[in-house]
């Protein structure tokens, strides 16, 4: 069971570093990108949103840079070396 727990949290880990950089590039709201796009926002968005609401965006000039995703990755990183 608790390895099962931790290839979820791996690929979870992994689904969250496609989120990152998914928002690098201009996805079309036609077609497959958009419906994985789609598919990786539903599964993100659960666990990002409350982050984002305790740890907003650090702005730097005109940029927002979102730590979330980080502190989620790294959050994830460390239960793994834990308990894997």
């Amino acid at each position: 069971m608790l390895e099962i727990f931790c290839y979820l949290l791996g690929l979870y880990a992994l689904i969250l570093i496609i989120r990152v950089v998914l928002s690098w590039f201009p996805i079309s709201p036609n077609g497959l990108g958009a419906t994985v796009a789609g598919f990786i926002y539903l599964v993100t968005d659960p666990v990002l949103l409350p982050l984002r609401r305790v740890m907003p965006a650090l702005r730097i000039g005109s940029v927002g840079l979102d730590l979330a995703p980080m502190a989620v990755f790294f959050l994830i990183t460390f239960i793994r070396g834990m308990i894997c």
